[in-house]
C-alpha cells in the first residue's frame, strides 16, 4: 500500500511539474452553452434547448474566442427567434440550427468561411437569408426546407441563389445552363441528379465548388469551368472528380459521368497531380491561358482523349502527365514550356506526331523524337515508329525514364558512350528487343545506385528483384562498352541471354552478377577485371569462360567450377591503307590502315598504330612491292605499286633555267636547223600541235614581246 501511494505521489509531482496550456478543455459550460476548447479557441457543441427569443452568441466563452458553432449545437431549439453570430466565428457546423422552426432571422458575419451540411435544415420560419461573400463552402441541404427555400419566388428558372451563392437546382433542369456571373460558391449537391443537363458553364467569378455539386449528372457532355477541383487557389482536392462526389483522384472514373466528353478550363494557374486521372470517357480538354503547370499524372489513363490544347502560358509538364492516353494522336508543345518530366507520353500508342514550337528554347523534335534543344537529353521516342534498329546520337548524355516505352518494333538499340544516365523503365515494353549496346549497366555511369540491368526495363531493386517479367524474352545479346563495374545481381534471372560482351574498362564483377543466366554459353572476361564476387556465375549451366591465364577470371572459373579457355590470338586481319600507288622516292602513307586482332573466342579488336610492325616498303625503283604487317607473331600482307613521277615543265622554258627569254628562242632555232642540241621538247611545243617548228618560234617571240598570247594552247 505504501509502495502504491508513493508511486501515485510521484506521478502527481511529475504532472504538477508540467506547464499547463490551454490546448483542450472538455465539455465546459457557460450559461446556456456547452463548449470545448482546442488551441485556445472555443467551439460551441451544445445549447440548452430552452433558449428562446433573440439570441446573441457571445464572442468568448471561458475567456476563449468562439470560432466555431459545432454540429447540431442549436438543433431543435424551437423557441429560438433570431440569432446573431459574432465576428469571431469562422465556421458553422453540420445541422448547427436544424429544425429551429421559429428562427426568422440570422446574421452571418463576414468572418464565416464555411457552412456545414444541413446547417439550417428545417428552419421553416427562416424567410430571409444573407450569406456573405466570405463563405467559400456550403454543405448539402444547408438551407433545405427553410422558409426561403420553400418560397418558389426565390427560384430563378429552377435554380436557387442566395446572394452570390448557388444553393440548389431542380432536377428537372435540362439542356445547357450557365451559372450567373458574379456567383462565388456552388453548394454541395447543387445539381444532384440533374440527369437532363447536357452542358454547364461556370463563370470565372466562382472560387469554390463544393464536393458532389454535379453528382449523378449522367447526361452531362460538356463543362466549362474556371478551375479543376474544389477551389480556385488549388490548395486541396484538386482532382476533377471532386465536384462529382469523388473523395480522391483514384475515384475519378467512378464519379465523372461517362457521358462527359469535353472540358474547357477558363481560369486557374495549375492542373494538379492526378487531376483528370482515369477520366476514360473524356475526348477533348482545352486548357486556359492562365494555366502555368500541368501536374504529375494529370491526364493519366485518359484513354479516349484525342485532343488537348496546351497554351503558351504553360511552363512545366509533370511526370507521366499523359501516361496511357491511348487515343491521343498528336501533341504540340509551345515555346513557353521549360520543364518536361519522365514518362510523360508513355502508353500513348496512337501518338504519331510531337511538334515543338521552333521558338522553344529548351526542347526540339527531330523525326518525331523529343529532345532537349541542345540534344543532350532524349525524352521520348514514339512507340508507333516502325524502326527495327536505332542508334542514339552522340550528342545525347541522358535518356529519360520511359523514353522508349512500348517500342515493340525495335529489335536493336545502340546507346553511345556519351550517355551517362538512363532513366527508370526507359525501354519498358520493348518486347522484341534482341540486342542492346550500352555504355554501362543500370541507372548511371558512375554506378552509385540501381546498378541492375533490369532497371532500364522497369524493374526496381530490391523490392521486385525476383520479378523477371521486365526483361524482354527476345533479348539475346548485350554489349557493354564502358563503366568500371558490373554490380551485385546485375544480370540475375536474364535466362534468355546468350551473349554478353564486357569491355576493358570493367575492373570488378559483383556477387551473383550473372546468377541464373542459364542460356549464357560463353563470356569473355578481360584481364582488366581484378575482382570477381562470390557466386558470380552460379547456375549458369551452359557457360564456359574465355580468360587470360593467371587472371582473376581464371581463378574465379577454377573456384566456381566453370569450364574455361585461355584467350589466344588466332590471326590478324587488315584493311589496306587508302594510298596504294606511289611515285619513285615517296614515303609510305598508312592513312586508312586498320589492323584487327582476331581471337579464339570469336572477338576482335583494333590494334593501335605503333603496336604492330610494317616491313617491305621500298620506293626507290618502279615495280610492285609486297608490304607485311605483323603483330604478336601473326602476319598479313598487302601490295603497293611504284611508278615514275610525271614530268613537269613550263611552256617556253626550253633551256630549263626557269626563265623565258631569247635564249630559249635561239635554242629552238638551232633544234629546227638540226644542230646537235638538247632541249625540253614538251616545253618547246608552245603551239600545242605536237610539233616543233617556226610557228612555235613565232609564238614564243610574240610572248616575249608581251603580245596578248597564251603558250601551250
Amino acid at each position: 500500500m505504501k509502495k502504491s501511494l508513493s508511486l501515485i505521489l510521484a506521478m502527481l509531482m511529475v504532472m504538477l511539474s508540467i506547464p499547463m496550456t490551454a490546448v483542450a478543455v472538455d465539455a465546459a459550460t457557460d450559461g446556456y452553452y456547452t463548449y470545448t476548447v482546442s488551441n485556445s479557441k472555443a467551439t460551441i457543441t451544445n445549447v440548452n434547448t430552452s433558449v428562446s427569443g433573440a439570441v446573441v452568441i457571445p464572442d468568448t466563452l471561458g475567456g476563449y474566442p468562439v470560432t466555431s458553432i459545432g454540429s447540431y449545437a442549436f438543433s431543435y431549439c424551437s423557441g429560438l427567434a433570431s440569432i446573431a453570430i459574432p465576428d469571431s466565428v469562422t465556421s458553422i457546423g453540420a445541422g448547427a440550427f436544424e429544425d429551429c422552426k421559429s428562427l426568422t432571422s440570422v446574421t452571418i458575419p463576414d468572418s464565416v468561411t464555411s457552412i456545414g451540411y444541413g446547417a439550417f435544415y428545417g428552419c421553416t420560419g427562416l424567410t430571409s437569408i444573407t450569406i456573405p461573400d466570405s463563405v467559400t463552402s456550403i454543405g448539402d441541404s444547408a438551407f433545405y426546407n427553410t422558409g426561403y427555400y420553400n418560397n418558389s419566388s426565390n427560384w430563378e428558372d429552377g435554380v436557387l441563389y442566395i446572394g452570390n451563392h448557388l444553393i440548389k437546382t431542380k432536377t428537372s433542369i435540362s439542356g445547357d445552363y450557365t451559372v450567373k456571373d458574379g456567383t462565388i460558391t456552388i453548394s454541395s449537391n447543387a445539381f444532384y441528379k440533374c440527369t437532363s443537363l447536357t452542358s454547364i458553364t461556370i463563370p470565372d467569378s466562382v472560387t469554390c465548388i463544393s464536393n458532389g455539386a454535379f453528382e449523378d449528372c449522367t447526361g452531362l457532355t460538356s463543362i466549362t469551368l474556371p478551375f479543376v477541383g474544389a477551389t480556385k487557389d488549388g490548395t486541396a482536392n484538386t482532382h476533377f472528380g471532386y465536384i462529382f462526389g469523388a473523395s480522391s483522384s483514384s475515384d475519378n472514373d467512378n464519379y465523372v459521368p461517362s457521358s462527359l466528353k469535353e472540358v474547357i478550363i477558363i481560369g486557374c494557374n495549375a492542373i494538379g497531380t492526378n487531376a483528370f486521372s482515369n477520366c476514360t470517357s473524356l475526348t477533348s480538354v482545352t486548357i486556359g491561358n492562365s494555366v502555368t503547370s500541368i501536374g504529375n499524372s494529370a491526364f493519366f489513363g485518359c484513354s479516349s482523349l484525342t485532343s488537348v490544347t496546351i497554351p503558351d502560358s504553360v511552363t512545366s509538364i509533370g511526370n507521366t502527365a499523359f501516361y496511357g492516353c491511348t487515343s491521343l494522336t498528336s501533341i504540340t508543345i509551345p515555346d513557353s514550356v521549360t520543364s518536361i518530366g519522365d514518362s510523360v507520353f508513355n502508353g500513348c500508342e496512337s501518338l504519331t506526331r510531337i511538334d515543338v514550337d521552333e521558338k522553344n528554347a529548351k526542347y526540339k523534335s527531330e523525326d518525331n523524337i523529343l529532345f532537349t534543344k541542345d540534344g543532350t537529353q532524349l525524352i521520348k521516342y514514339l512507340s508507333c515508329k516502325i524502326d527495327v534498329s536505332y542508334t542514339i546520337p552522340d550528342s545525347v548524355t541522358s535518356i529519360c525514364g520511359g523514353a522508349f516505352y512500348g517500342c515493340s518494333s525495335l529489335t536493336s538499340i545502340t546507346i553511345p558512350d556519351s550517355v551517362t544516365s538512363i532513366g527508370y523503365g526507359a525501354f519498358y515494353g520493348c518486347i522484341n528487343l534482341a540486342s542492346i549496346t550500352l555504355p554501362f549497366v543500370g541507372n548511371t555511369k558512375d554506378g552509385t545506385d540501381n546498378t541492375h540491368f533490369g532497371y532500364i526495363f522497369g524493374m526496381y531493386y530490391p523490392s521486385n528483384v525476383y520479378d523477371y517479367n521486365y526483361f524482354p524474352s527476345s533479348l539475346k545479346e548485350v554489349v557493354i562498352t564502358g563503366g568500371s563495374s558490373i554490380g551485385f545481381l546485375a544480370f540475375e534471372g536474364c535466362t534468355n541471354l546468350i551473349s554478353i560482351t564486357i569491355p576493358e574498362s570493367v575492373t570488378s564483377i559483383g556477387d551473383y552478377a550473372f546468377y541464373g543466366c542459364s542460356s549464357l554459353t560463353s563470356i569473355t572476361i578481360p584481364n582488366s577485371v581484378t575482382s570477381i564476387g562470390a557466386g558470380a556465375f552460379e547456375d549458369c549451366k551452359s557457360l564456359f569462360i574465355y580468360c587470360v591465364e593467371g587472371s582473376a577470371a581464371h581463378f574465379a572459373a577454377v573456384r566456381q567450377g566453370i569450364p574455361y579457355i585461355f584467350i589466344t590470338l588466332e590471326s590478324i586481319e587488315i584493311t589496306p591503307p587508302t594510298k596504294l600507288t606511289y611515285f619513285v622516292g615517296e614515303e609510305l602513307d598508312t592513312t586508312g590502315l586498320i589492323v584487327n586482332a582476331v581471337y579464339n573466342n570469336g572477338t576482335s579488336e583494333v590494334i593501335e598504330s605503333g603496336k604492330y610492325a610494317i616491313e617491305g616498303f621500298d620506293s626507290s625503283a618502279v615495280g610492285t612491292k609486297d608490304i607485311t604487317v605483323s603483330y604478336n607473331g601473326k602476319t598479313q600482307s598487302f601490295s603497293v605499286t611504284i611508278v615514275e613521277a610525271p614530268k613537269t615543265f613550263v611552256y617556253g622554258d626550253v633551256t630549263g633555267e626557269g626563265k623565258i627569254n631569247l635564249g630559249d628562242v635561239s635554242l629552238m632555232l638551232k633544234k629546227i636547223a638540226k644542230w646537235d642540241v638538247t632541249l625540253d621538247s614538251d616545253a618547246a611545243d608552245v603551239t600545242g600541235d605536237g610539233k616543233i617548228n617556226l610557228a612555235d618560234v613565232s609564238l614564243l617571240l610574240k610572248y616575249i614581246a608581251k603580245w596578248d598570247v597564251v603558250l601551250g594552247k
